[in-house]
């Protein structure tokens, strides 16, 4: 900027040089000229580009230069092709902030937040909103109403890398932890095991499956107990979750368990990972009872209880035809004599 000048009598009196340096305005705001400057609204979201599964912060702003503003009707459009987890304000609700732009002062109104989750790759558009407003509202004055109408949203969705390992089911994030536990590595036969994963980390937990189990045929395993402790922030979704198996050994001797493996795709490096527990050496002793798979054929005969839940089925059992005719038997002709005799006992009674 060039000096300013001050002559006081014969004396002249010029002002240092200084400089303005005018910055970018944030594009995560994508702003363009509104209609009304007083009062506008804007979807911003922190990631333009996701790959597909990864957390994506949606938030839904109102920009207003009056003095006191109040909702009295707003619409949200379903966003298709994601997974939407809201995120909840306090009891407060979310706080009011101010920011300058285009050298304008606005007070800022967060309506709404949310994270997504895009389901699909290529485009996915996150629709306007809409606002019905009543402004400069007071005890002697009504306001005016005043209908806005919001920016879209354009994500493009980027395709995961094809090198995925064949644990990998669609988990996108980072900071993922695999922690395997065995109630016991030595026990007898049919008494149970409990086996318990516990998979944490950022990213769509909600989503995530049980990884597959290789185990003996000798064993059986029943579906699992899951247990989500997952939070939902600003950043996404993090915590944990857990799969909880029952596991009951049918035959003794020493079984070699499989590691268990699973794998996501690190979006802090760009690439796959894979965690991997230690493999385990089960020893189970032969029981009391009989083993199940070392049963034989005349023994299975008598019902054996096997640990409070399982029996074998009785073979020698006596059938009769459904067509089978009761006409003209033995009981047919007792059912026939019995009212008869029955109300003469009564009357010789």
């Amino acid at each position: 900027m060039t000096p300013a000048t001050f002559i006081a009598g014969d004396i002249e009196t010029k002002s240092s040089y200084f400089t303005v340096q005018v910055g970018a305005s944030d594009p995560k705001l994508n702003i363009a000229p509104p209609k009304n400057t007083n009062i506008f609204t804007r979807i911003s979201v922190s990631n333009k580009a996701p790959y597909k599964g990864e957390v994506v912060l949606v938030t839904y702003k109102i920009y207003s230069r009056y003095g006191n503003i109040a909702l009295e009707n707003y619409d949200y459009a379903m966003i298709d092709g994601v997974w939407t987890e809201e995120i909840t304000a306090g009891s407060n609700g979310w706080p009011t902030k101010q920011e300058s732009i285009n050298g304008v002062r606005y007070n800022i109104y967060t309506l709404k937040k949310e994270t997504v989750f895009p389901q699909k790759t290529g485009k996915i558009t996150i629709p306007a909103f809409d606002i019905t407003a009543r402004v400069n509202r007071s005890f002697f004055n009504q306001g005016s109403v005043i209908d806005v109408k919001s920016n879209n949203q354009d994500l493009t969705v980027k395709v995961l890398p094809k090198n995925s390992p064949p644990s990998f089911e669609s988990q996108v994030g980072k900071g993922y932890k695999l922690d395997v536990t065995y109630s016991r590595s030595e026990l007898k036969t049919n008494e149970p095991i409990d086996l318990k994963i516990k998979i944490s980390g950022k990213g769509n937990l909600k989503q995530l499956n049980a990884p597959e189990l290789n185990f003996p045929t000798d064993f059986e395993v029943f579906d699992p107990e899951t247990k989500n402790n997952v939070k939902i922030s600003s950043s996404g979704l993090s915590g944990s979750k857990e799969f909880t198996y029952l596991i009951i050994p049918r035959h003794h001797g020493v079984f070699d368990i499989d590691a268990v493996e699973f794998s996501y795709f690190n979006t802090a490096t760009g690439k796959y990972k894979t965690l991997t527990s230690d493999a385990v050496k089960i020893n189970v002793l032969k029981g009391e009872g009989k083993d199940l798979t070392n049963t034989s054929s005349d023994n299975k005969k008598d019902v054996e209880l096997l640990s409070n839940e399982i029996r074998h089925i009785e073979h020698e059992t006596e059938l009769t035809p459904l067509n089978a005719f009761f006409f003209g038997t033995t009981n047919y002709y007792l059912a026939l004599g019995s009212p008869p005799s029955s109300i003469y006992s009564f009357l010789l009674y």
